[in-house]
This record gives structure tokens, sequence and C-alpha cells, in this order.
């Protein structure tokens, strides 16, 4: 039961990770499990906080600095 579960997070969370690598134990399937799905969700929470700075962006008027 826990292979199919890990074998579903592993191939829909799109991570980009491939070490050749892959965890034996079930702690270790639990483990990558938890750290693809965090892993992403900070990914994609930093990205969203970028996109919003950027969008948000307004260049300063240059006050009187011009020579």
């Amino acid at each position: 039961m826990l292979d199919t579960i890990y074998f579903g997070v592993v191939s829909l969370i799109p991570s980009s990770v491939e070490t050749g690598l892959t965890p034996v134990t079930n702690a270790g399937k639990i483990f990558t499990m938890m750290y693809l799905v965090v892993g992403v969700g900070v990914m994609v929470s930093m990205l969203g906080m970028i996109a919003k700075e950027v969008i948000d962006f307004k260049p300063e008027q240059n006050k009187g600095n011009d020579k």
C-alpha cells in the first residue's frame, strides 16, 4: 500500500529531482513524500511572492536629480 502511495506522490509532483537514488525503508519513503510536498509548496510560495513583487514594482521618479 505504501509503495502505491509513494509512486503516486513521486510521479505526480513536478520536482525535477532525478538522482537515481530511491528510498528502501518505509520511513525513507514517508520522509521523501513529505519532503517533496513541503519543498514544492515552499518553491511555489516563493515564486508567488517574487511574482507579486515584480507585478507591484513601480520605479521611483527622479526628484530633481537630473543633470
